[in-house]
């Protein structure tokens, strides 16, 4: 992978600072040099603070890359997402691209669980998370965490299943037809029935496992 850099900083902080020097260059006058003074000021911090962003954040990639260069199953890939240092943005998006590229060279791998759901098959991931309800309010979606129900899910070569409760549901990997990721929910669209929402922190893993699979069965047909 490339190595992680912050956003750039936008061309607009040297084009002010140009702007001001050529405005004192000109003029000569206090205010244009209060001015320049004091957005030099700005600038400086600004910058110094980009810096320290940028070491925070490899000093998370060094602790993530630390973490991954042990992991050698997918469940133990999946308890190091769950454990990562707290990021945003494209930080966050750097990490968890990290994991998919550690999951690519351990590859998917199966396991027996001792569990009445699995009754003897093959899991490729066991995981847990939220089903989370989305609403509608003042005609903007959302969320609604309130009324969310805890779950264990497990990915075997045909089904996604879950437990909430008692309840158990299941969906065929070929009834999938989509899958889309937004803010750590994972939006999976069944076919003719569709969309259940799930939400958890190694979510992006879960879909990455479900792709592959669906990938594999069609090279199959």
């Amino acid at each position: 992978m490339e190595k992680y850099k912050i956003d750039p900083q936008s061309k607009w902080w040297y084009v002010i600072l140009a702007g001001l020097f050529a405005w004192y260059a000109a003029t000569k006058a206090d205010v244009a040099a209060g001015f320049l003074f004091f957005y030099i000021i700005v600038f400086v911090c600004h910058s110094v603070i980009r810096r320290l962003k940028q070491i925070l954040a490899n000093e998370k990639i060094r602790i993530v890359a630390h973490k991954l260069e042990k992991v050698k199953t997918l469940s133990e890939l999946s308890e190091t997402i769950c454990s990562y240092p707290k990021a945003k943005g494209s930080l966050k998006v750097y990490m968890l691209n990290m994991a998919l590229e550690k999951l690519f060279q351990i590859g998917l791998g199966t396991m027996r669980i001792n569990h009445i759901l699995a009754n003897g098959r093959l899991c490729y991931m066991l995981g847990y998370g939220q089903q989370v309800p989305r609403r509608k309010r003042d005609n903007v979606f959302y969320y609604d965490f309130s009324t969310a129900n805890k779950i264990t899910y497990f990915v075997f070569p045909n089904n996604f299943e879950w437990l909430s409760g008692n309840a158990h549901q299941a969906i065929p990997l070929n009834n999938i037809i989509e899958m889309e990721i937004t803010n750590d929910i994972l939006a999976i669209i069944k076919r003719g029935k569709g969309k259940i929402y799930f939400y958890g922190k190694d979510i992006i893993l879960l879909k990455a496992v479900i792709e592959a699979l669906q990938a594999k069965r069609m090279q199959s047909w």
